[in-house]
C-alpha cells in the first residue's frame, strides 16, 4: 500500500528500481514476546510473594528478579507499539534518488544531496538485537535536512543502505 502511494508522486527521480517495507511480522513477534515475558514474570514475581511466609533475603532476591524482568517485558511492548506507529514507512529507490514515505509525509532524497551514508550491521546481529531493530542501523546524512535513519524493522534493510551507499557515491 506505502509504496503504491509513491508511485508516480515524484517524476523528477526518474524509474523505479526497487521498493522496501516496514517488517510487520517483526514488529509483532516483538510485541508478542514481551507481552508473554510480562505475564510469566509479573505473575510470578506476584505468586511467589503470596507463597513466601516470611520475608527471607532469597525470596526478596527472586522476587526482585521477576519485577525487574518484566519491566524489561513492559519495555518491549512499549518498543513494538513505538515500532507499529511506523508500518507504514516505505523506501522506494529510483534512478536519481530514493522516496521515504513516513508518517504519512514523503521526504525525496536526491543522490548528489547524500553527504553521508554510515551503517552497522548487516543483519550479523542476534535475535534480540533483531526484535529490537539494533543489529543494522542506517544514518543518511544530506546537505538539505535532517539526517534520516532506519533499521533492521525495513525489511532487506542491509540491502537498501547498500543500495544507497553505492549510488551516492557516483
Amino acid at each position: 500500500m506505502a509504496a503504491n502511494a509513491l508511485l508516480g508522486i515524484h517524476d523528477d527521480l526518474g524509474d523505479i528500481i526497487d521498493t522496501f517495507k516496514f517488517d510487520v511480522a517483526l514488529a509483532r513477534s516483538l510485541a508478542v514476546a514481551s507481552i508473554m515475558l510480562c505475564v510469566v514474570t509479573l505473575g510470578g514475581a506476584v505468586v511467589g510473594s503470596h507463597l513466601v511466609q516470611g520475608a527471607t533475603s532469597a525470596s526478596i532476591a527472586v522476587t526482585a528478579v521477576m519485577i525487574a524482568s518484566g519491566l524489561v517485558g513492559l519495555w518491549g511492548i512499549a518498543v513494538a507499539f513505538t515500532r507499529q506507529r511506523r508500518r507504514d514507512d516505505c523506501f522506494v529507490v529510483h534512478r536519481r534518488g530514493f522516496a521515504w514515505r513516513h508518517d504519512s509525509a514523503v521526504i525525496t532524497i536526491r543522490w548528489s544531496d547524500i553527504t553521508l551514508v554510515t551503517y552497522t550491521g548487516p543483519n550479523t546481529g542476534t535475535r534480540l538485537g533483531r526484535w529490537l531493530g539494533t543489529d543494522y542501523l542506517c544514518r543518511v546524512d544530506r546537505n538539505d535536512g535532517p539526517a534520516v535513519y532506519f533499521d533492521s524493522y525495513i525489511v532487506d534493510a542491509s540491502v537498501l543502505g547498500q543500495q544507497i551507499t553505492n549510488r551516492s557515491a557516483n
